[in-house]
């Protein structure tokens, strides 16, 4: 909810402190800058202390920043704030996944991180929607009183109900043989690009949608979020759906498919005119970039070993989200310098490349990795 749904609250902050596009999107992306920066010490944490009690400290840092944010009245001010919610959101994945590591074997862990995912789509949706009709008639301010306030709900929730998995999970044991590590290193590394290109795909795509339709269709904020609230369900469906469909047709091509949607739509919705196209396109893009999430994140933890699933997934998605939080700064810079909207999301597409080059090598290293199994199990 925080994580990419602030624009409407960052919206009138701009318009209070007269913010051009570069400092606004460095404000966006101050957010994931620090979110990247605690991923490591989350995930060590986590590994150490169990998910439940970093998860509920992340939620309670996160949630006191959205409340002090109400109080910003300068550009220094929100951005320290911003940082400290990163910190603080930062928790929550390594933590999550140290939890669902120990709760679910890995056959069934890609439909569980699937179904997981989707909770970042109710947060689209709740912000988007609820959110921007309270930012509407209340102001930015009050709109991030009651983020806070959920999140704060949410941390209670955390302390009270998640619970530390004390028996051991059937994991399947890695290959032990030094290609075989050689080939899972190299795994990572092509998780870490697919994640990296999603996030500054969908990161870019919802941070400046409400102000292209405000810019080229004159849309109010209340319509902006109605229309990015699409990605939210989208987000859903497409989260669920990844992890079901790894089962059937596996989840390299569900990477692969979900990469090529990546590279291909912002360039689209960058050239659209129609009210229509535009819906279909911002509907399609939270589908692409969150359909390869459920594969992508189960096999974090089998690419370099389950007893530190935490720490190595914090390592991925440092690296992975701190590429990623630099995509609404170059975004803004790109329109401060061409002032076109083409140009922007064409730079996004450019950017998804990336991703489908590494899905694409993902899957034959996981041929290489099956192989390299097989040996050990002769030897």
């Amino acid at each position: 909810m925080v994580l990419f749904s602030f624009t409407s609250i960052l919206g009138g902050l701009k318009d209070e402190l007269a913010l051009n596009d570069a400092p606004f999107g460095l404000l966006l992306s101050a957010f994931s800058i620090s979110y990247a920066i605690a991923q490591i010490p989350a995930g060590v944490l986590s590994d150490k202390h169990g998910g439940k009690k970093i998860s509920s400290l992340g939620l309670s840092v996160m949630a006191i920043a959205a409340v002090a944010f109400s109080f910003s009245n300068n550009f220094g001010t929100a951005l320290a704030l911003r940082c400290l919610g990163g910190f603080g959101g930062g928790f929550i994945l390594p933590s999550a996944v140290r939890l669902l590591s120990d709760w679910y074997p890995p056959k069934e862990r890609t439909v569980a991180m699937g179904i997981f995912g989707s909770g970042q789509g109710l947060g689209f949706i709740v912000t988007y929607t609820i959110g921007s009709i309270v930012v509407e008639y209340f102001g930015w301010r009050i709109g991030s009183v009651f983020s806070g306030a959920l999140i704060s709900l949410a941390a209670v929730l955390a302390w009270f109900f998640l619970k530390e998995n004390t028996k051991p999970v059937d994991n399947e044991r890695d290959p032990v043989s030094p290609t075989g590590r050689t080939i899972l290193t190299r795994t990572l590394l092509f998780l870490i690009l697919v994640n990296f290109s999603g996030l500054a795909v969908l990161s870019g795509v919802l941070q400046f949608t409400p102000q292209f339709l405000t810019s080229r269709f004159d849309f109010s904020p209340l319509a902006d979020g109605f229309v990015t609230s699409l990605v939210g369900v989208m987000i859903i469906l497409a989260s669920y759906t990844g992890g079901l469909g790894s089962r059937k047709i596996g989840g390299d091509y569900v990477i692969i498919v979900s990469m090529l949607m990546c590279t291909l739509l912002p360039v689209l919705l960058g050239y659209s005119y129609s009210i229509m196209s535009v819906f279909i396109l911002v509907a399609l893009l939270g589908f692409a970039t969150t359909f390869y999430f459920g594969p992508t994140f189960a096999g974090v933890p089998l690419a370099a070993g389950e007893k530190y699933a935490g720490t190595v997934f914090g390592v991925f998605n440092a690296t992975s989200f701190g590429a990623s939080a630099f995509s609404p700064f170059i975004l803004g810079y790109i329109l401060d310098s061409t002032h076109t909207y083409e140009s922007a999301f064409t730079s996004l597409s450019i950017i998804a490349v990336i991703g489908l080059v590494a899905s694409v090598a993902l899957k034959q290293t996981r041929r290489q990795t099956a192989h390299s199994t097989d040996n050990v199990d002769d030897t």
